[in-house]
């Protein structure tokens, strides 16, 4: 049981990682074409 529970951590730990990194570049991206687009683009 011990052994499931540290790879079900890991898994979680994982994909929270994936996620943060995904929403990190979406955010980064929506950031700066806001700020290249924005004075041209009302966004």
């Amino acid at each position: 049981m011990d052994r499931l529970d540290i790879r079900k951590g890991l898994a979680a730990r994982f994909i929270a990682g994936l996620i943060a990194e995904c929403g990190a570049l979406l955010l980064f991206q929506k950031g700066v074409r806001v700020h290249v687009l924005g004075p041209l683009i009302k966004i």
